[in-house]
């Protein structure tokens, strides 16, 4: 994975395409070709290896998250919608898959569970559960475009900042298409 890492993105696909030679039964590497699929938009084959992943180990949460991002991106939302589900049955209080299912469900149109969805990151955010900057940012554009004048935020400003920061609008108001995905985090 660590030509994943410096994105050399072919030569990751054989490295991964030898340890599944190797050894086909190992989750971890299904599910890191999978995530190389993603990144790289492939998504039939990243179905292919998830797909597997989830065969071989139901219990990965963040397995079922790939899978979903996968499969809306090959317009099937209700498995999307199912592997979203499971994959929040299998960690509740996963920011990255909150995060995820909230902007899955705002591309959908679903603007009202998104609302809620995203409300729950910030709960859990605000109680201590942090993620990176790149989690943070995001939700704060997704709940400028759900929540406009909320005080959901993810920064520590005091809040006459907060107030002033939240009157300005950034150029990426509208909707959010592509999910986040934190590529060090899911490295297994």
């Amino acid at each position: 994975m660590c030509f994943f890492s410096k994105k050399k993105f072919v030569a990751a696909i054989s490295c991964l395409k030898r340890a599944i030679y190797l050894s086909p039964l190992d989750w971890k590497i299904n599910y890191n070709m999978g995530l190389l699929h993603v990144h790289t938009r492939q998504y039939a084959s990243a179905y292919s290896y998830l797909s597997a992943a989830v065969k071989i180990n139901r219990t990965h949460a963040h397995t079922y998250m790939l899978l979903a991002i996968t499969l809306k991106h090959l317009d099937d939302t209700e498995n999307a919608r199912m592997c979203f589900e499971e994959a929040l049955g299998l960690a509740k209080h996963d920011l990255e898959i909150l995060l995820n299912y909230a902007i899955f469900l705002q591309s959908i149109e679903e603007d009202n569970r998104s609302r809620e969805v995203l409300k729950e990151f910030f709960l859990i955010y605000q109680n201590g559960v942090h993620g990176d900057t790149e989690l943070s940012e995001t939700a704060n554009q997704l709940s400028e475009v759900l929540l406009p004048g909320s005080r959901h935020n993810t920064k520590s400003n005091p809040p006459s900042e907060r107030e002033s920061s939240s009157s300005k609008t950034e150029s990426n108001e509208g909707t959010l298409d592509d999910e986040v995905l934190n590529p060090h985090q899911q490295l297994l």
